[in-house]
């Protein structure tokens, strides 16, 4: 496993585990009432219980240690697929439902805002896999990480369509978002495989130089001592 592998897995989890940080100050806060209660004859509950399992799961998944050792060079793949699955559906219900994730609510200008589950939030989790992806892997791993938050995306638009739901809102930033998902961490994949050339490019010449001297110097020794 190379550093840079060590350092995205480290990486991942640490925002993992701020994310269970968030949840668990989101939930105190509920049992507090700091956040929205519902009113009688609400439908729905303002925790959406259902997408913190997907989150659990892939908390789980990071910070369990023996399974990192267990799956080795797979370990980092399989961790990106599951932050982008969970954080995808997130956004997904964020879009669908923006008071299930009002954990935590403070007023500000006598307005009220939310915190820790706002769609626009969301979003930029589901980028960082993509662009670990593209960190650790290079042009190629970041194309299909993209392409598989965006697939995700464009299957909830569908699911948007069929169920009746209004969707004007959620296409008018998609073309935006899919940018978004793509640009990054294809330059990030970019920088890396250019990285990746150069350093083997270095390595090669280096060998090249020691075979070249090596040769010199030993020649010059036998015909010293001779």
């Amino acid at each position: 496993m190379t550093t840079v592998v060590r350092n995205t897995i480290r990486v991942l989890k640490s925002v993992i585990a701020f994310r269970l940080l968030l949840i668990a100050l989101g939930v105190v806060g509920y049992l507090l009432r700091a956040g929205p209660i519902p009113k009688p004859g609400q439908s729905g509950p303002p925790m959406h219980m259902g997408l913190l399992l997907p989150t659990l799961f892939s908390s789980l998944f990071l910070l369990i240690p023996w399974l990192e050792k267990r799956l080795g060079r797979f370990y980092l793949p399989t961790a990106l697929v599951l932050t982008i699955l969970d954080f995808s559906l997130q956004y997904g219900v964020a879009y669908l439902r923006p008071g299930s994730f009002g954990y935590v609510m403070v007023t500000l200008n006598q307005q009220q805002v939310s915190f820790f589950w706002a769609s626009t939030e969301i979003i930029l989790l589901v980028l960082l896999p993509c662009i670990l992806a593209g960190a650790a892997y290079g042009l190629r791993p970041a194309v299909w990480a993209s392409s598989l938050a965006t697939t995700i995306h464009l299957a909830m638009g569908l699911a948007i369509w069929r169920g009746g739901l209004p969707l004007e809102g959620y296409l008018t930033l998609l073309p935006v978002r899919i940018g978004v998902l793509y640009a990054f961490p294809m330059i990030v994949g970019k920088m890396t495989d250019t990285w990746r050339q150069e350093h083997t490019e270095l390595e090669v010449a280096n060998q090249h130089l020691r075979a070249t001297e090596y040769p010199r110097h030993h020649s010059g020794y036998y015909c010293l001592f001779n």
